[in-house]
């Protein structure tokens, strides 16, 4: 009785070896197979941002605001990055979406833990203060946005049919299109020591603007500047109506 529990033992520990060797294969699988596709897709940097991002901004705010990056690649819309007033920095994306839903009924927000999906290789930029990865590949068009945040604080501003305003202190927060799938983007504040937690203000917006959705964010060029909750707010064109 006892020779066939310890070989019972032997035939469970062998099955469970075996699944969780099976488990690590197909990670690291799915992790070469999305680390080829990342090296593979060729990012292009262009000379400016698009006339369409621009004209999210008003004409006063775009007297100070100073491009800075914009990068795209086959499969995705344009990255654009800017500095406004030699203070802050502006993102800009315009993301694919299905239908004819209303803003506010697109978007879910929670305050949970985020980040990126180990498996994916993503492709990142950033500065001192942030870093932005967003996930290779070309994605489907957005028929919901989930709005993830890891940190003290998000409070929504505005929700209407054509600008979502949300004000976050958090150390990192992520966008999805299917709770089901990987972050699409991921931002994160940088820690001024490893294994550090630093939460910074943001200024985040969803503006549904000639039939096309765009991704806004703001957050600060220096760790200890204060940013008002309404500071991105008043430098877009969108009609700030509740």
């Amino acid at each position: 009785m006892k020779t066939k529990t310890i070989k019972y033992i032997r035939y469970a520990r062998l099955f469970v070896y075996g699944i969780m060797i099976a488990y690590f294969v197909y990670h690291a699988y799915k992790m070469y197979i999305n680390l080829s596709a990342c090296v593979a897709e060729r990012t292009e940097r262009l000379s400016g941002p698009p006339k369409e991002y621009l004209s999210l901004f008003t004409g006063e705010a775009q007297q100070k605001l100073i491009p800075i990056i914009s990068e795209k690649t086959a499969s995705r819309n344009v990255l654009s990055k800017f500095t406004y007033d030699r203070q802050y920095r502006i993102f800009v994306y315009k993301i694919d979406v299905t239908g004819n839903a209303s803003l506010k009924d697109m978007i879910s927000e929670a305050t949970k833990g985020t980040g990126l999906t180990y498996d994916i290789a993503y492709h990142s930029f950033g500065n001192r203060t942030i870093e932005i990865s967003y996930k290779p590949g070309k994605t489907t068009a957005a028929k919901r946005l989930y709005l993830t945040v890891e940190g003290d604080s998000l409070l929504g501003l505005i929700k209407n049919d054509t600008l979502c305003y949300y004000y976050l202190k958090c150390s990192k927060f992520s966008l999805c299109y299917d709770e089901k799938e990987p972050n699409d983007f991921v931002i994160e504040t940088v820690p001024p020591i490893i294994y550090t937690v630093k939460e910074l203000p943001f200024n985040v917006a969803f503006i549904k603007q000639n039939n096309s959705l765009y991704f806004v964010f703001l957050s600060v060029e220096d760790a200890k500047q204060v940013m008002p909750a309404d500071m991105l707010l008043k430098l877009i064109t969108t009609p700030k109506i509740s």
